[in-house]
């Protein structure tokens, strides 16, 4: 894969493309030039084609804040590295991640420490990684807030992958271990709740799938009949509540904390289980852009 030197030394240009470079079986990261010397037309840029293949996630580094920014400012930093450009820039860059999109093809969660934090990004196909590599490039800062973080370090590459084929093998589990480690809820009639019923959860991250991943990785759906042989065998956790930005409430309820998902029927288990993999990438429940639904999985 290209490395951070070479990446960052590029001519920083807005959302240009070329043609993938490779080095062998593995490939590298694609890098971008312009659309007018390249031949994108013959492209597909739509998600679910293999320029969106697989799940990645970034980690980077950042000094100069410490303190933890609001879904909002976080939001707000991470789209403008990864949201396309504002009119009319626009019409000549991938189409990756429109800003008003309702569903984004990555999640976003900071990570502070001592004199900075740690920006971790989940996001589908490299494209996205390319982009945050040429907008790093021309700025080496991120705005929380008020606050300017300068850009420290990252090692040029995913810090893991998972392909949507991979996601889909199967592990023989009949139980899972989710922690939730950042406040997570879901929304059922428009309401926000912080229980992560198994049969609720697995809908929602169907969604999330089949809007992301290549058609012929695409799940089949799953009747209820199916998805109430899941059931939580324990759970301990807290309910917080967030504000966050447009929802036209002071704050809302989301959960923090462990459930233990198991399930009686292996075929559906089977699938909750891909789903819950997919997640560790680009989380669970809503407004995963904004700090929410971070989760890690220990199957059994």
């Amino acid at each position: 894969m290209t490395s951070v030197d070479e990446a960052l030394s590029m001519q920083a240009q807005p959302d240009v493309e070329s043609e993938p470079r490779s080095s062998g079986p593995a490939a590298s990261v694609p890098l971008l030039e312009h659309e007018g010397s390249s031949p994108l037309e013959s492209r597909p840029t739509r998600l679910g084609s293999p320029w969106f293949d697989g799940l990645r996630r970034y980690l980077l580094v950042f000094s100069g804040h410490r303190a933890f920014p609001d879904p909002g400012q976080l939001h707000a930093a991470v789209g403008r590295l990864l949201d396309d450009l504002p009119a009319p820039e626009r019409a000549n860059a991938l189409q990756l991640s429109p800003h008003s999109a309702a569903a984004k093809p990555w999640s976003a969660w900071w990570h502070p420490f001592d004199g900075g934090g740690e920006l971790e990004i989940g996001g589908v196909g490299d494209a996205l990684g390319v982009r945050l590599v040429h907008r790093l490039g021309a700025n080496p800062r991120l705005r929380l807030g008020n606050a300017q973080l300068s850009f420290l370090a990252w090692p040029g590459e995913p810090s893991e992958t998972l392909e949507w084929a991979e996601a889909l093998a199967p592990i023989g589990a009949r139980s899972a271990r989710v922690r939730f480690t950042t406040p997570t809820m879901l929304r059922t009639g428009g309401q926000a709740t912080p229980w992560m019923d198994p049969s609720s959860l697995m809908s929602s991250l169907t969604a999330r799938w089949q809007a992301f991943a290549p058609e012929d990785t695409l799940l089949p759906s799953t009747a209820v009949r199916e998805r109430a042989t899941l059931r939580v065998r324990d759970v301990t956790g807290t309910t917080e509540r967030v504000r966050l930005p447009h929802s036209g409430r002071s704050s809302e309820p989301a959960f923090v904390g462990e459930i233990i998902y198991a399930g009686d029927d292996a075929e559906t288990f089977a699938r909750f289980a891909s789903l819950l993999r997919m997640a560790e990438f680009l989380g669970a429940g809503a407004r995963t852009q904004y700090g929410l639904g971070r989760v890690r999985v220990e199957f059994a």
